[in-house]
């Protein structure tokens, strides 16, 4: 089966491909926000240090301050203990400190006191009250943090595209960043389509009519395209009526969102009226992708935005917006890679495929004792399953021509956990 045999169908790398193309005609406002507000936000510039770090010579232990050519003409001799250096504390005062054995207290992170330029560590001293001998012998510039040693001024920190983490936050603090230029979250409006449909909470189990199932798809999309860095509007649940479709999308297509994301009403059922209503009210730039699952997929432009709709079974879904939609975000994003990370694990057990479309497995991949990487496939793989896709971590991909994969073969997955 090949795109012959659906001739309304494209391959993978055709749908990927013209997705792309979009993409780049896409623009995503910037702002700037305060550290406080960074955490996993996306950088829209490079971030320089404006300083040097650190900014004076400082101890990395408490020990004690000496001058190196001092201690070398006298290592058996006897230093007298001098006024301390506390961290935080200006260039203390300290008289004769050139003209004789002198050793200064300091604290770690203490600025180091003139003419000194090397620290030994409280442990490798012995101290009879006033004065201290030393136990081991001293390296010239031992446990100083010499000034720019870490960082330098001017020195690119972190690259645009990049995702502020918390060690980020340590960083970007310490050199006196606290307003960051970042990508604006992109704006998406989800929509959950079908008369069939109850949240979950509105109704208890007992009270759900005959053909009613409760709506296992808003949520988990919506916390799928918040973990992609996304705002996300979830809006009221589309019913099966061409009216009413045909004024939503004329609403959406006036206003301002990046991405609107439909779930269900695109396959070829009585009542899938989307793909009709996008015909007249948006630009179609393909209905239906050679996958498994997710074949319904329908892509093109509402108005400004990218509009992508969704099978209406959860596993489908789900599918579909991790591989068509990430790398949409990615793109948005200007990562330096715009491809899904790719490991390579040694599947566990013999997998056949009776067709000739991309299919993506669900699996559970782990480390053995090796410390390579093994995957099983995780349960039913019915599209419907939403079981086997919460108790997966990856996705096994078997290419259109790989038919069978053979217990020890090792194969490609795609990890959930690279996520923004």
């Amino acid at each position: 089966m090949t795109e012959k045999n659906y001739p309304y169908a494209i391959s993978f790398s055709h749908a990927s491909k013209i997705i792309q193309q979009q993409v780049c005609n896409q623009v995503l406002k910037t702002e700037t926000i305060e550290i406080d507000q960074a955490l996993h936000r996306i950088l829209a510039s490079n971030l320089q240090s404006p300083i040097q770090v650190p900014t004076f010579d400082c101890s990395r232990m408490d020990g004690y301050a000496i001058k190196f050519d001092v201690y070398s003409d006298h290592q058996d001799g006897k230093f007298k203990i001098t006024e301390p250096q506390f961290a935080g504390e200006g260039l203390a005062k300290i008289n004769d400190l050139k003209s004789g054995l002198f050793a200064v207290p300091v604290m770690t992170g203490a600025l180091l006191p003139e003419v000194t330029d090397t620290v030994v560590m409280k442990e490798h001293v012995i101290c009879d009250g006033e004065t201290i001998q030393f136990s081991q012998p001293v390296k010239k510039a031992q446990h100083v943090r010499k000034t720019g040693s870490d960082i330098k001024q001017g020195q690119i920190l972190l690259k645009t595209s990049h995702k502020i983490t918390a060690a980020d936050l340590g960083l970007l603090s310490s050199v006196g960043l606290h307003q960051l230029a970042v990508y604006k979250k992109p704006k998406v409006a989800l929509i959950m389509t079908g008369n069939e449909l109850v949240k979950a909470g509105q109704i208890t189990p007992e009270m759900l009519s005959a053909g009613q199932v409760y709506d296992s798809i808003s949520f988990m999309l919506m916390g799928l395209l918040q973990q992609m860095g996304c705002e996300v509007s979830l809006l009221p649940v589309l019913q099966d009526d061409i009216t009413e479709v045909t004024q939503r999308f004329n609403t959406l297509s006036q206003q301002s969102y990046d991405l609107v994301v439909t779930a269900g009403g695109v396959s070829m059922g009585d009542r899938d009226l989307l793909p009709k209503v996008f015909a007249s009210t948006g630009t179609v730039l393909f209905h239906k992708c050679l996958i498994k699952p997710g074949f319904p997929l329908l892509f093109g432009k509402l108005g400004e935005a990218l509009y992508f709709g969704l099978p209406g079974n959860p596993v489908s879904a789900f599918v579909t917006c991790f591989e068509f939609i990430y790398p949409v975000l990615l793109g948005l994003f200007k990562a330096e890679n715009q491809s899904l990370l790719c490991w390579r694990a040694e599947i566990l057990q013999d997998l056949v495929k009776p067709h000739m479309k991309r299919e993506f497995v669900r699996g559970f991949y782990t480390v053995n004792a090796k410390g390579g990487l093994e995957v099983m496939v995780c349960g039913d793989q019915q599209s419907s399953r939403v079981k086997s896709l919460s108790e997966a971590n990856c996705l096994i991909v078997m290419n259109e021509s790989q038919l069978e994969f053979k217990r020890g073969q090792i194969v490609v997955i795609q990890p959930f956990n690279q996520l923004f």
